[in-house]
């Protein structure tokens, strides 16, 4: 029973202006959203507005200095029979595939062997960590140095050994396997340090437990550390996936899309189609479909993510 002082004492806090406890609650609730209001605007300023305004762009005509009118789905229906898109969407399949299978074994393989070193592990971790610090422009601005011309030190060394000089940005094989390469150089670092990371975290009483059991070696890595490690590969794989078939400045530094345009990716075909080509509504509508593509494959490896942990439950 509430006694006449606590009675009278609640009225006169609500005249002196304090918020019902229910309104109190519902300030409560919001005040994580007011914290997160300026990034929000922030965001949809810098990501949201451009997305929208690329996709109105996919539907009109013209170019930057001379914008054209609305033409609905025709810049959509041009791509399907346009063989530059197609081949463009074809190369980037297989370099994003051939990127992620190859920076995911490198990743994997040095991961588990710095797993071993207790000394001088710092090391190792910093030097192969370089590729990943350095910024994209000097790193491929290097490699292209390297094996640019007939003068080049790579051929310069294959001539002296009587197998040079090799035109590797006149071929069109070469200028693909040595994009890949440059980017899986890129990105395996940071394969390597999410996998190491996660390995690291991996109780040692598995093994000590598997190894009662005679599973040691290659037994105890297929059934301990690729399933601790499986969940964290989905996600970096995901990620190297998007940053790869979004890949421009190896592309574009390395080969400019040629020989012949036979390393044009999606994107490095829609900036030369919106600037040079005088269509930004094309280049819109292949940067709308890139886009469709990668959530695509976004979804498909978070319900793939989600079978994993289901089976692990």
């Amino acid at each position: 029973m509430t006694s006449p002082a606590v009675s009278r004492a609640r009225p006169a806090a609500r005249q002196q202006g304090w918020p019902a406890p229910s309104r109190r609650r519902r300030q409560r609730s919001l005040l994580p959203w007011r914290f997160l209001a300026p990034s929000i605007v922030i965001l949809s300023l810098i990501t949201f507005y451009p997305l929208g305004y690329a996709v109105v762009l996919s539907f009109r005509s013209g170019s930057f200095t001379a914008p054209g009118g609305w033409v609905a789905g025709r810049n959509y229906v041009a791509l399907a029979h346009n063989s530059q898109f197609i081949a463009a969407v074809r190369f980037s399949a297989i370099f994003t595939v051939a990127v992620v299978v190859l920076s995911l074994i490198t990743g994997m393989g040095f991961a588990l062997a710095v797993f071993r070193f207790r000394r001088g592990g710092w090391l190792l971790r910093m030097a192969l960590l370089l590729p990943w610090v350095v910024p994209p422009v000097v790193s491929v601005l290097s490699w292209r140095w390297l094996i640019a011309d007939n003068d080049a030190l790579v051929n310069k060394l294959l001539t002296a050994i009587g197998l040079g000089p090799v035109a590797f940005l006149a071929s069109p094989a070469w200028a693909t396997i040595l994009v890949i390469a440059i980017r899986v150089w890129r990105t395996s670092p940071f394969v390597f340090i999410t996998l190491l990371a996660a390995r690291l975290g991996v109780p040692d009483e598995l093994y000590e437990a598997a190894a009662l059991d005679a599973a040691t070696g290659w037994r105890a890595w297929w059934h301990i550390t690729m399933p601790q490690l499986r969940r964290v590969a989905v996600i970096s794989s995901l990620l190297v996936a998007v940053w790869s078939f979004n890949d421009f400045e190896t592309i574009f530094l390395l080969t400019q899309g040629g020989p012949a345009g036979a390393t044009y990716n999606v994107v490095v075909l829609a900036y030369y189609q919106a600037f040079f080509g005088g269509n930004v509504g094309l280049a819109a509508a292949m940067g709308v479909i890139g886009l469709v593509l990668l959530l695509a494959l976004s979804v498909a490896v978070l319900r793939l993510l989600g079978r994993i942990e289901k089976a692990e439950l």
